[in-house]
């Protein structure tokens, strides 16, 4: 590739990020809190295995025994 053609690509790069549409940081912060305290009842690293009744496929089948 040319320089141009890099040129071109970096600008046609530059103007596609332009475009996008944004949203203020802090609306953004209270849509992620919002959705996290509407999904923490399913969340299993919020309330536990135990709470929601499934056994915990990550959990040690047996015990390490020292020798």
């Amino acid at each position: 590739m040319s320089v141009v053609e890099n040129k071109q690509k970096l600008i046609q790069q530059l103007r596609t990020e332009a475009n996008i549409d944004r949203i203020k940081l802090s609306t953004a912060c209270k849509d992620l809190i919002k959705f996290c305290q509407d999904h923490e009842n399913g969340d299993v690293l919020v309330i536990g295995w135990e709470k929601i009744g499934i056994i915990n496929p990550y959990k040690d089948k047996s015990k390490c025994v020292p020798l």
